[in-house]
């Protein structure tokens, strides 16, 4: 399982700093082929949203026939639907998960959840990848996000 949120800054959520939270992100940050996504991100040799897309697609490769969960998914990925049905398109299964039903879902999804993440009933282990892009920091509890991420 693969947990990966894109969030708009690092001052979004300094409370953050928990030994659970640390613990997770200890479990996949240090995969030496990721950290060439920081360096392009920093030297702008990539939009945000692209940049993320290759990210997902890089955590999708380590699964045959993943199952990837994009938790906000009502406006795609940096605002790009395009963004993820190029993700969808390496996916055995793709859902997603967006509270707002007034919200059209791109096309690409296999099931939309009409709730939060965690409100949704996703069945335990049945995700192999899930991402969010610029979520985190409107979650009022951000650790318990993470948790049921790791549970899905």
């Amino acid at each position: 399982m693969v947990v990966l949120s894109f969030r708009q800054s690092t001052n979004v959520l300094p409370n953050l700093k928990t030994s659970m939270s640390d613990n997770i992100y200890n479990e996949w940050a240090p995969l030496p082929q990721w950290s060439i996504y920081e360096n392009d991100y920093h030297s702008k040799k990539e939009g945000g949203g692209s940049l993320f897309k290759n990210m997902i697609q890089d955590a999708m490769a380590l699964f045959d026939k993943p199952t990837v969960l994009d938790i906000g998914c009502g406006h795609g990925i940096a605002g790009s639907v395009s963004l993820q049905s190029e993700i969808a398109s390496g996916a055995n299964q793709m859902w997603g998960c967006e509270p707002d039903t007034s919200v059209q879902c791109g096309d690409c999804f296999h099931q939309v959840f009409p709730n939060t993440l965690e409100e949704s009933i996703i069945p335990q282990n049945s995700v192999h990848v899930a991402y969010s892009f610029f979520v985190i920091e409107h979650i009022p509890d951000p650790a318990g996000f993470l948790t049921k991420s790791m549970s899905v």
